[in-house]
């Protein structure tokens, strides 16, 4: 009877480590599978920078122009103003000389 308990005491260890083999290989293949994800992951990264850069590029050439169709506005408000000044004093002498 001893010799059948050691028997059936190994093929219960040799049960448990094959379980513990098919458990590591089932975490190997998570983790590969994580590998490939992460793989993804550096893919998205890139793409998302591509469009990151294209948007900076696009705010810079957006705010170039408004800058020369701001400084275009200013320039037209000063000589509004000036010719407002001008024409204010033309009045103002007008009516000094009736």
């Amino acid at each position: 009877m001893s010799l059948f308990k050691e028997r059936q005491a190994s093929s219960r260890k040799v049960i448990e480590l094959q379980n513990e083999i098919l458990k590591l290989k089932s975490q190997l293949n998570q983790a590969l599978s994580a590998s490939v994800k992460s793989e993804d992951c550096k893919e998205l990264k890139n793409e998302i920078k591509a469009i990151l850069s294209q948007r900076d590029q696009a705010l810079s050439e957006l705010k170039e122009s408004h800058s020369a169709e701001i400084a275009d506005l200013k320039a037209t408000l000063k000589k509004l103003r000036s010719e407002n000044t001008r024409l204010k004093n033309k009045l103002t002498k007008d009516d000094n000389d009736v």
